[in-house]
């Protein structure tokens, strides 16, 4: 775990990890990259186009980790907020950005991804983790939790807007590095009985991750 002063050092050691991983060379092997949804990688984003020229976006695919049901230019899009701070300003072919379909019925998004994502393992994924120890659209208490088998199902939110497309357990298992981006003093609670050992909430259930915090979350 990798405790962080303020906001903006945050955001940069969040991008970092991206940066890391994103090669200069056209010639290279393709990277898989899973982005996290919500406002807090948003700045991440915006730090890592600004800061990859020279690039080889050519070789790199986005996918992401959970869709809110919403059409895809909605202000709670996580497609669309990738959109704005990251993807309009790199040269990255529109092939390369495997989005979840928010905007058809949740079962049917989920079903296209899970064909769509079958046999990929993902070079680096990023995740957060909610006040209430979810991560991706994993909540406590959902069925979607203790999926052992579909990389991607239909799931519910406790808050609007309720219908969700998530990344499941199985999907992780093969990442290469998963890092876990928690800013927030709200968050502070879930994480503390995360390294207590509390297996119970979703976060806690991914393994081999590796975790940036800010003071924040870490001071609570």
């Amino acid at each position: 775990m990798r405790v962080v002063a303020d906001a903006e050092a945050f955001a940069r050691a969040v991008a970092n990890e991206m940066l890391a991983v994103i090669p200069g060379s056209a010639a290279a092997p393709e990277v898989h990259l899973v982005l996290a949804g919500g406002r807090t990688p948003l700045r991440a984003y915006e730090i890592l186009a600004a800061e990859s020229a020279g690039a080889a976006w050519s070789r790199v695919h986005l996918w992401w980790g959970d869709e809110r049901c919403v059409p895809p230019g909605h202000a709670d899009s996580n497609f669309r907020a990738a959109e704005e701070r990251l993807i309009r300003r790199v040269a990255i072919p529109a092939a390369n950005v495997h989005r979840m379909c928010g905007e058809v019925a949740p079962a049917v998004a989920a079903a296209a991804y899970d064909r769509e994502t079958e046999g990929r393992s993902f070079d680096l994924v990023l995740l957060g983790m909610g006040a209430d120890g979810h991560t991706l659209s994993l909540f406590p208490g959902d069925p979607a939790c203790d999926e052992t088998a579909r990389r991607v199902v239909a799931s519910r939110a406790p808050v609007a807007p309720h219908d969700r497309v998530t990344m499941t357990f199985p999907a992780l298992a093969g990442a290469r590095r998963i890092v876990f981006a928690v800013a927030g003093p709200d968050k502070g609670p879930a994480l503390r009985r995360i390294l207590a050992g509390d297996r119970s909430l979703p976060a806690a259930r991914v393994a081999r991750a590796a975790w940036i915090v800010d003071a924040a979350a870490a001071s609570e």
